[in-house]
């Protein structure tokens, strides 16, 4: 499903990544854990396009983003933030944004939203709250839920627990296996080293600074 080849990516003049190259099927979730500053949350970036890269390449079904258009590989190929940024307005204003785009195939489902938001631990009365006011925790499972409204094919995830208790944990868990039993793929990022244990089927450790 995606392919990321001998990515290599020099970041303030240091080579942080060095072709880095690693594959995701249908279902398959890798984990990326490492030091703080060795390049995991560059790694996703890079992988979705919010950074160059001196080398390597991409692909997702065989085709490069340039190949589907940069527009709908972000809608196939979605990155989560550990501290998402939200638009000024409601939190359902924040999860109907991306369905304004000519490039959205799909509409905003007010259902889904609020399945996914109460397997979260959020109320339907989230969705009229200021995003600008939403905790780090909340904006974090916020940005999942926008996240997996657009169906992506593959998810990027960066600490999506960082902020988050056990049971919300638990259910940022269900959710992600949800996804992956749907036939999704992901790479996490997270010193949560439970958390990638049980959703992950394997782990790769990226190196120190050089």
């Amino acid at each position: 499903m995606l392919s990321v080849e001998g990515l290599t990516i020099n970041l303030r003049g240091a080579q942080l990544i060095t072709a880095f190259s690693a594959s995701l099927g249908p279902g398959e979730c890798i984990g990326l854990e490492g030091v703080s500053g060795c390049g995991k949350t560059t790694l996703l970036r890079g992988i979705a396009g919010l950074v160059d890269s001196q080398s390597g390449n991409v692909t997702l079904d065989g085709m490069t983003p340039e190949q589907l258009g940069w527009p709908a590989f972000r809608r196939k190929v979605v990155y989560s933030a550990q501290d998402p940024v939200m638009y000024a307005g409601s939190v359902e204003a924040n999860l109907c944004a991306a369905f304004r785009f000519q490039t959205a195939k799909t509409t905003y489902s007010a259902e889904r939203a609020l399945s996914h938001l109460k397997t979260l631990g959020l109320g339907a009365e989230v969705l009229y709250q200021r995003a600008e006011s939403l905790s780090v925790g909340q904006r974090q499972r916020v940005a999942l839920v926008r996240a997996l409204l657009l169906t992506p094919r593959v998810l990027l995830m960066d600490e999506p627990t960082s902020a988050l208790d056990r049971v919300a944990t638990t259910g940022v868990e269900k959710l992600i296996q949800s996804f992956l039993q749907c036939g999704g793929a992901a790479f996490v990022v997270s010193h949560d080293t439970g958390l990638l244990r049980r959703t992950c089927d394997r782990t790769i450790t990226l190196g120190g600074l050089p």
